[in-house]
């Protein structure tokens, strides 16, 4: 007759069969219970730059089945699963494709072993996915045999895919100024930086191609509206491509132009980083435009009280007093409070000079001098030039400042005194005719302070204005 025992401890009723039912023990075959050590996001930084990141997972085994061997399924999610991951967090994630990554479908345990790390292996070139959007891989565990703990059994991979980036320094427009009929060179340093620590021997390239060369001329010029030239092969020399040895981040690199048998003219000289050889690397499209301006004699413009007009006008100081010879006399804006028109908030107190019927029109450089009142009140500080064919169309072609370019500081001199030291340099105007010339004064020196003129008027006894007593204008 069977013998049961039956054992009542601490509440809880645990039945065993004797050995000679040839029965297995019955916690041998209770289930194993498979889970993530480490669940929920898993977030990490993956340069695509073709070589692979390895990330591990571990994965739990409890449960009494620990003496015996069994498997684990590893499942990515679906798409559907992906969109309902994305609903529920109002997310916009994209499922991450099986040829990024590599990973085993099951995961064995061996008898007694708890615990097995497994390798997921991220892969390829995601440059492109980077401009895509955010990516992520959630891996499920499913068991055939056994049971999951459901608090336990996803884990998301989120690559931020991080494309490394070569940067031009400097990028935008500058002017080097070569005299006409004068042989000189000049040098232009570049600069280019990797993001990101190097690791391999780069060789980053440089458009030399003159088909493509023009092209960004032309772009230029049309997005500019001007019409500059490419500087010719034989006036420029710069490396085509530079080097970056491993472990070498920055690499400089020299532009050497010339004026030898140039006209007076404008040139443009497109600096643009195309791609590094053999890498996936992003190369900012910001170019560095090197602007040749070869200067030359520019004839004295003849200029008339009605060529001219201006915003702000102060009473008894009209704008011909600064065309007449007399250093006493003198053009002023307004600076009382409560006169109109008062300041322009982009352009401050302006000039216009009106060169419509100046023949030949001009075309090519401008440039002005003037003297500032006798006593010093009122000077200019900040002066901005600006041409164009009506009002409607103007645009910036040279800034001029005390500070960059001495600007006279007392009154009676003019700025071509050459005891004064004064760079009034020549300003192109794009190769292209205009009829009208703007000069902003955007703020005067007061002593040491500087007074704003695009502010909506003066206070009280402030003097927010600008005085001129002698201008001139030169132009080709």
């Amino acid at each position: 007759m069977k013998n049961i025992y039956i054992l009542f401890l601490l509440g809880v009723v645990v039945t065993t069969l004797s050995c000679e039912d040839g029965n297995k023990n019955y916690t041998e075959e209770f289930d194993s219970v498979y889970y993530y050590l480490k669940e929920g996001v898993n977030e990490f930084d993956f340069y695509s730059v073709n070589s692979a990141k390895v990330q591990t997972i571990t994965v739990g085994r409890g449960g009494h089945g620990l003496n015996g061997t069994s498997t684990i399924n590893l499942v990515p999610f679906t798409q559907a699963e992906m969109d309902e991951y994305n609903a529920t967090i109002d997310g916009d994630y994209k499922l991450l494709a099986p040829e990024y990554y590599d990973m085993p479908a099951t995961v064995a345990f061996e008898d007694g072993v708890e615990y097995r790390n497994v390798d997921v292996v991220f892969k390829g070139n995601m440059s492109e996915l980077a401009k895509i959007g955010e990516y992520m891989l959630p891996i499920r565990l499913e068991a055939d045999n056994g049971t999951v703990n459901d608090n336990k059994n996803i884990i998301y991979f989120k690559p931020n895919i991080i494309v490394p980036s070569i940067i031009t320094d400097p990028t935008g427009v500058h002017v080097i100024r070569m005299e006409e009929g004068k042989r000189e060179k000049q040098s232009f340093e570049l600069a280019f930086y990797l993001d990101v620590k190097n690791e391999w021997d780069l060789k980053l390239r440089i458009e030399n191609n003159e088909d493509e060369l023009e092209k960004a001329v032309r772009q230029y010029n049309e997005t500019m509206g001007v019409d500059y030239l490419l500087l010719p092969k034989e006036n420029r020399s710069f490396e085509s491509t530079i080097l970056f040895p491993a472990g070498e981040a920055l690499a400089s690199s020299f532009v050497e132009v010339n004026n030898n048998n140039l006209m007076m003219d404008d040139y443009l000289l497109p600096i643009i980083p195309k791609k590094v050889v053999g890498m996936p690397f992003d190369v900012r499209e910001a170019i560095c435009y090197i602007h040749v301006m070869v200067t030359g004699e520019l004839k004295l413009i003849s200029l008339a009280d009605d060529m001219l007009s201006s915003n702000s006008i102060h009473p008894g100081q009209p704008l011909k007093n600064m065309l007449d010879n007399d250093i006493k006399t003198y053009y002023e804006s307004i600076w009382t409070s409560n006169t109109d028109p008062k300041h322009d908030s982009k352009y401050g107190v302006y000039i216009d000079i009106d060169v419509s019927d100046v023949t030949p029109m001009i075309e090519k450089q401008i440039k002005i001098d003037y003297s500032t009142r006798e006593y010093a009140n009122a000077v200019p500080n900040q002066i901005i030039l600006y041409v164009g064919t009506s009002v409607d169309n103007l645009r910036k072609v040279g800034e001029l400042s005390a500070t960059k370019n001495n600007l006279p500081k007392k009154g009676g001199v003019w700025t071509d005194d050459p005891e004064q030291n004064v760079d009034m340099p020549q300003f192109s105007v794009g190769r292209q005719e205009i009829s009208l010339i703007r000069v902003s004064f955007l703020s005067s020196a007061n002593g040491t302070q500087i007074k704003n003129l695009t502010q909506s008027g003066a206070m009280s006894g402030d003097q927010n204005s600008v005085a001129i007593s002698g201008f001139r204008l030169y132009g080709k």
